[in-house]
């Protein structure tokens, strides 16, 4: 029971480290970027209504 604890404390604790704020609707409107190792996402509003997404990724 006590590895259970200590697991679960340990992956709580991971899984802050790769947090970041969350992005608002206004925020959103202007367009913004996610990113993780090895992978860029852009995204833009288009014409439409529509959302333009470039990806990038590194291999």
């Amino acid at each position: 029971m006590k590895i259970i604890s200590i697991a679960t404390a340990l992956t709580i604790l991971a899984s802050g480290a790769h947090g970041a704020e969350c992005i608002d609707a206004k925020a959103a409107k202007a367009g913004f970027i996610l990113e993780r190792p090895g992978i860029h996402s852009e995204f833009r509003p288009a014409a439409g209504g529509m959302v333009s997404v470039a990806n990038e990724y590194q291999s």
